[in-house]
C-alpha cells in the first residue's frame, strides 16, 4: 500500500501544480489536500522525509501566492 500512496500523492502533487500553473486555484487546493493526506499517511514528517513535504510545501507556496496570500517581506 505505501508505494500505492506514495505514487497516488506524487501524481496528485504533480496535478496540482499544473493546476496552479493553469490558474485553477480551487482544483490545485483540492489535490493538495488529497496529497498531503495520502503523504502524512505513507511517510512520517521527520528528517528522511524532510524532502517529500519540502516539495509539497513548495506546490503549496505556489498555490498561495497565487491567491494573493504573499508574505511581506522585511526589510
Amino acid at each position: 500500500m505505501r508505494a500505492h500512496s506514495d505514487m497516488l500523492d506524487q501524481v496528485l502533487l504533480n496535478e496540482a501544480d499544473l493546476d496552479v500553473e493553469a490558474g485553477d486555484a480551487a482544483r490545485a487546493g483540492g489535490r493538495l489536500g488529497e496529497s498531503k493526506a495520502l503523504l502524512e499517511a505513507a511517510y512520517p514528517n521527520d528528517i528522511a522525509n524532510a524532502w517529500r513535504y519540502a516539495v509539497w510545501d513548495t506546490v503549496n507556496a505556489e498555490l498561495l501566492a497565487m491567491n494573493g496570500n504573499v508574505p511581506k517581506r522585511r526589510v
